[in-house]
Formats: C-alpha cells, sequence, structure tokens
C-alpha cells in the first residue's frame, strides 16, 4: 500500500480526521504514536483534506454498522470527495465504500 500510495500515480487525500483521532488517542494514553501525520503525507505529495461541513452532513444518513465516530467520519469523507479509503477495516465495506489495503 505504501508503494501504491508514494508511486505518484494516484491523487491522494491526507485526512484531518487521521490526525485528530491520532492526537486524541495519543493523549489517554491509548497509542503510542507520533500525531501530525497528514504533514508527512503532505510532503510526500498528498493533498490535506480538511473536514467540512458536508462530510459532518453526509455522517447523518450512514447506518449504524460501525459505531466508531472517526471512521464513520472517514466512509462519508471516502463518498463526498468518490476516492477509495485505505483502511484495513472489512467492517467498513457494509457501507458499500470502495477500500483497499
Amino acid at each position: 500500500m505504501r508503494r501504491l500510495l508514494l508511486s505518484g500515480k494516484h491523487h491522494v487525500l491526507a485526512s484531518a480526521v487521521v490526525d485528530w483521532e491520532a492526537s486524541i488517542k495519543a493523549a489517554n494514553g491509548q497509542w503510542d504514536i507520533p500525531t501530525g501525520i497528514t504533514p508527512h503525507l503532505v510532503a510526500s505529495g498528498a493533498e490535506a483534506l480538511p473536514i467540512t461541513a458536508e462530510h459532518a452532513e453526509a455522517t447523518r444518513d450512514l447506518p449504524l454498522h460501525h459505531r466508531d465516530p472517526f471512521d464513520r467520519l472517514l466512509v462519508a469523507q471516502a463518498m463526498v470527495e468518490k476516492a477509495v479509503l485505505i483502511s484495513a477495516d472489512e467492517r467498513l465495506d457494509a457501507y458499500g465504500v470502495r477500500r483497499r489495503w
């Protein structure tokens, strides 16, 4: 997947949701990872994807296949942006979003 993302052949979007989740989970001790993932992806050629009102609103109609609010927002962003979601979580397939891992 790393080769795919860094190949330069794809328009890569780096969602602010990833940094938001990482920051919260690092602050409460759940994750021991550095925050600021998006700046590293942007430095590698990705485009930063902010969270917009349209993304937030798109979560309203999502069924509760997955209750994690971060993953639900990533699904909504992928749908709105017509993007492929990069995730190992097979539960997200229930939304019909295009997912790769």
